[in-house]
């Protein structure tokens, strides 16, 4: 029965055995919202809940403390690795979580002591964040999640940098662990408080790091957050020119570009891209539900060559992603890209059509503007 089901109290004084201690560590402002449910979530896989705030005015601490947490007090300076890495000192902990206040965990708690079992390396979790994913430029959304895969399990000694969007400063390797976040904090609801916050703090990282492609990526997801999409591009652009094919975010860099892209009706350029960077990705879902979303909007606009070029186009690209499946290891992902989202295309497309289920047939061949599929 769920009335049965009591977590542990929380343990203040348990007896920490050596070179196995682990902590939460965390920041907040203002979290009354979602703290105890996040605290609840990773009490009973740590030894310690360590919560650093930073100037709230609600009743997180209040609330964090009831929870079993040990809450601290800190100016706000302006950076959040300042911050995390303060939290790490006050957790003093052999082993680290870093969770935030709008996350929980949601699988894997279990497994955390026995991954960090083995030293020297820094762990990854998987955060599922919840979201509107827009279909076209028509402006329709629907729900779905993001995968990604971030460092958020640290060993003793490892720090972060960077005011905002902050990583960990370290040459330990990095390793997924069975960790799965929960993350409801891009919810419009949420973003709202949110809206603004950053850009500063990029520019300022960007002055200290001139083209830092991970910073102009930043930017751009920033300046696609207001729907300033041209603004975005050129951020994105940028940061395609210099970042590295193995950086983690490069897929959701690429995606993103595409989407911004077609909100600006700059078709010629995503296809173009498209089409040198096929291969590339020939493995992400994403990238060909990107084809189909703007192959859509083109025949939207091209409405002459639309049953003959572009729907076909369209077809074929949700087609390939059915093929593909979703794809939840890769960074950045969106979950449903592989299976109902695309469905859900091509069945409005054949409904639209009146071919009901043939209309797949159409998906044989290569468009006019040399994207074979």
């Amino acid at each position: 029965m769920l009335e049965d089901f009591v977590l542990p109290k929380p343990n203040k004084s348990r007896v920490r055995k050596q070179g196995s201690s682990l902590a939460v560590a965390m920041i907040v402002r203002n979290e009354a919202r979602c703290i105890t449910r996040c605290l609840e979530s990773v009490r009973p896989w740590v030894d310690t809940m360590v919560v650093l705030d930073t100037g709230s005015t609600d009743e997180t601490k209040e609330l964090a403390r009831n929870a079993g947490a040990l809450v601290h007090e800190m100016a706000w300076t302006g950076s959040f690795s300042e911050a995390r890495n303060r939290s790490l000192e006050l957790a003093d902990a052999d082993w680290n979580l870093i969770v935030d206040a709008d996350e929980w965990i949601q699988s894997g708690g279990d497994t955390l002591r026995r991954w960090c079992q083995t030293p020297n390396r820094l762990g990854s979790v998987c955060v599922h964040s919840s979201c509107m994913m827009s279909r076209g430029r028509d402006g329709e959304k629907v729900p779905s999640e993001t995968l990604n895969w971030i460092t958020r399990v640290l060993p003793r000694g490892a720090r972060f940098e960077r005011r905002v969007h902050e990583q960990v400063a370290s040459d330990l390797i990095r390793t997924r662990t069975e960790v799965h976040l929960g993350h409801d904090g891009y919810l419009d609801a949420q973003m709202v408080n949110k809206k603004g916050r950053n850009r500063k703090l990029l520019l300022l990282d960007l002055k200290d790091r001139p083209g830092d492609p991970y910073i102009l990526y930043q930017l751009g997801k920033e300046a696609e957050s207001r729907q300033d999409y041209r603004k975005a591009c050129r951020f994105y652009q940028q940061s395609l020119a210099t970042s590295h094919d193995r950086a983690n975010w490069k897929h959701s860099l690429v995606i993103r570009y595409l989407f911004c892209l077609g909100q600006c009706g700059q078709f010629d350029t995503a296809f173009a891209y498209i089409q040198q960077n096929m291969q590339r990705w020939e493995h992400s879902p994403d990238f060909f539900y990107m084809v189909g979303n703007l192959a859509l909007d083109q025949a939207k606009a091209d409405q002459v060559n639309a049953l003959s070029e572009w729907i076909p186009l369209a077809v074929t690209a949700w087609g390939r992603c059915l093929e593909i499946g979703d794809q939840p290891s890769l960074e950045g992902s969106v979950d449903g890209v592989g299976s109902y989202l695309a469905e859900t295309n091509l069945d409005a497309i054949g409904s639209a059509l009146g071919v009901g289920g043939n209309f797949r047939a159409m998906s044989r061949r290569s468009d006019p503007i040399g994207i074979a599929l």
